[in-house]
């Protein structure tokens, strides 16, 4: 008997990660409430082709918050402000602790949307340069450290 998996390979291109992590999460909330609404969506179909699911990202959110990394102020804001469409705005006095919940928790998140390939790495921005004008670290040649002692 043999078994056919629905999960994409790992090597497996269905689409370009995000630029941000703001664009990813207000991409899952329009997913997600078309979704509720009875849409069908799937990675890698439509127009620019998304490189996740709504359920990876919801395992995601579902993992961090069981894991304490994520509370529920975190996924309050993200909510909140993800379904109007604008990141809270820290010059607002009403909006200021919003701010830096969004703020913390998209920072908590990076870390597993960029080795899951949905948000393009973010490199060193010692300049202001954007992550995709900045050489590609990965690959980057480093010299062995064989009989330097």
């Amino acid at each position: 008997m043999t078994f056919i998996s629905n999960k994409i390979s790992e090597q497996e291109n269905i689409g370009d990660p995000f630029e941000t992590m703001e664009s990813a999460w207000f991409w899952f909330i329009a997913a997600n409430n078309a979704r509720v609404d009875g849409a069908r969506v799937s990675a890698g179909i439509g127009k620019g082709g998304r490189p996740c699911e709504v359920s990876d990202i919801i395992s995601i959110l579902d993992r961090l918050h069981r894991n304490r990394i994520l509370t529920m102020d975190h996924l309050r804001v993200l909510k909140f402000y993800g379904e109007r469409g604008y990141a809270p705005d820290k010059a607002y006095r009403k909006e200021r602790r919003a701010f830096y919940q969004w703020k913390e928790a998209l920072n908590k998140m990076r870390p597993v949307f960029e080795r899951k390939k949905i948000v393009r790495k973010q490199g060193f921005n010692f300049f202001g340069l954007s992550g995709a004008s900045l050489p590609d670290m990965d690959n980057a040649m480093t010299p062995s450290m064989e009989g330097a002692y």
